[in-house]
């Protein structure tokens, strides 16, 4: 299937980028040298959705592709991030799922807090992002912790960021014997994008990662310090866009959320019709989040 994304690229991949000055190939793509390798098959789900419980053994899990070659931006920047570190997406007509496995060599030193949400305390992090647009301009990112403090923002511009954006969306974290892992359930409606007439969709996609305790940030596109450049220069996650349903056709999960407890799969069909558009967050929430950082 990724061979036939590489020749589906010059009708796909939106050649309307407007990130000025880019290093951009024929077809319009930013950066297009950094992400050579950078793409990853979202599996589709014909089965059983992954029960998210941070346990991370669902047959999903062992059938989706995955991606794990992530690049220091801090402190040696363009280097291997020093710790391994695992992604993988899955995706059936209502929700995206992302499991991720940071492997750390001292798992003891995994840093892990509480904090309310959007303000997370120093701890080792993994944030999601998605350009379901791909116009390199535009993204929707989810954060968490070890433990399960949850974080997100729009971005816009390429490198301007909106953290009134408050999405309801599902993540389980948990510390392991090898260092952590988080499984992250979005629903499509939280997200907005057109559904190609293409055979595949394709989205800018993005993982990063915080090891705190050695000061180490690292993400799967690197980018050399100093160069100007975010949604542009994420990799490409790849749908098969006959299984995609619009947002507006997309199911909202419940905006409830534990950090500890399994949350089932839900119901194949939804049992109410889906608001025009979502509301994200209550006043107080978006007061909040105005406040200076």
């Amino acid at each position: 299937m990724l061979a036939v994304s590489l020749l589906l690229w010059p009708q796909v991949l939106g050649a309307q980028d407007q990130t000025s000055g880019a290093d951009a190939d024929a077809d319009g793509e930013p950066f297009a040298a950094a992400k050579a390798g950078k793409l990853l098959g979202a599996h589709r789900i014909r089965g059983r959705a992954p029960l998210i419980d941070g346990q991370l053994d669902d047959e999903v899990w062992e059938l989706a592709g995955a991606i794990g070659d992530l690049v220091q931006w801090e402190p040696e920047n363009m280097a291997p991030l020093s710790e391994r570190t695992v992604a993988q997406v899955a995706f059936d007509t209502r929700y995206i799922y992302v499991a991720v496995r940071c492997f750390d060599s001292s798992p003891e030193g995994v840093i892990a807090g509480l904090g309310r949400r959007d303000n997370f305390p120093p701890t080792d992090q993994i944030s999601i992002g998605f350009d379901p647009r791909h116009d390199h301009q535009t993204a929707y990112v989810f954060e968490t912790n070890p433990s399960g403090v949850q974080s997100d923002m729009r971005r816009f511009d390429d490198t301007r960021q909106d953290r009134d954006y408050d999405a309801v969306w599902e993540v389980v974290a948990r510390t392991t014997p090898d260092g952590w892992v988080a499984e992250f359930r979005v629903p499509f409606s939280q997200m907005r994008f057109t559904v190609p007439a293409d055979a595949e969709a394709v989205w800018g996609f993005n993982v990063r990662r915080t090891i705190q305790r050695k000061g180490e940030e690292g993400e799967w596109v690197g980018r050399p310090r100093g160069e100007r450049g975010n949604v542009s220069r994420w990799g490409h996650l790849v749908f098969d866009a006959q299984a995609l349903a619009p947002p507006h056709d997309a199911w909202r999960c419940s905006p409830t959320f534990s950090p500890v407890g399994p949350t089932r799969p839900a119901p194949a069909m939804p049992t109410s019709p889906e608001p025009s558009a979502p509301t994200f967050g209550s006043a107080s929430d978006r007061a909040r989040r105005s406040r200076p950082r």
